[in-house]
């Protein structure tokens, strides 16, 4: 290597090295796990689960929700009630309910519908 390449090299270093120690850490999870990152704003947030799970979002509206069992698992909802039951026990075990009396001898299990957060990640060191 010469002596002016080597220069160039070291000069080239000496401006770049500042910039590299501006990085405070590291995105601690979400979509961008693992990058450099100054603040928790550089992190971005994402959605933690259902049908857009670590997809990058502002709020929890953008994050959907899902039923959490019976029949409509895994279905979009917007609220408990589309979400059904099933009776536990009883002649009607099994079957799809949406209040006790629906199951004699048994009881009507309510699934919920589960809605997504928008979680903001961290930027740790």
């Amino acid at each position: 290597m010469t002596k002016r390449f080597s220069t160039v090299i070291i000069l080239v270093l000496f401006l770049v090295m500042p910039t590299a120690t501006a990085f405070a850490g590291t995105c601690n999870g979400g979509p961008y796990n693992g990058l450099f990152c100054t603040a928790n704003s550089d992190c971005r947030a994402a959605c933690d689960g259902g049908p857009y799970n670590r997809l990058s979002c502002t709020s929890s509206s953008q994050c959907g929700a899902t039923c959490q069992g019976g029949r409509y698992a895994g279905f979009s909802c917007t609220s408990n009630s589309q979400c059904g039951g099933s009776c536990v026990g009883g002649s009607f075990n099994g079957f799809s309910c949406s209040s006790n009396s629906q199951c004699p001898g048994g009881y009507c299990k309510l699934y919920l519908c589960r809605m997504y957060l928008c979680q903001q990640y961290e930027c740790v060191n």
